[in-house]
């Protein structure tokens, strides 16, 4: 499952594309960076990969920051 995650550094917000990967040794899930999609003012749908893009949560996050951004 991917997801995007918000990071703020120096009041500026920054979006990464995230999957979680089981980590059977100490039975537990972490989070491992697929890409780095830069600034959240300007991340779009064309910066997400092809083989990601279909993933429900993606899309509705994109739709609602780009409401937010008007």
């Amino acid at each position: 499952m991917v997801y995007l995650r918000t990071k703020i550094i120096r009041d500026n917000e920054y979006v990464y594309l995230v999957k979680s990967v089981w980590d059977s040794k100490k039975k537990t899930s972490k989070q491992e960076i697929v890409k780095y999609l830069g600034s959240a003012s300007k991340v779009s749908i064309s910066d997400i990969p092809k083989q990601h893009i279909t993933e429900k949560i993606i899309i509705n996050i994109l739709t609602m920051q780009n409401k937010h951004a008007f």
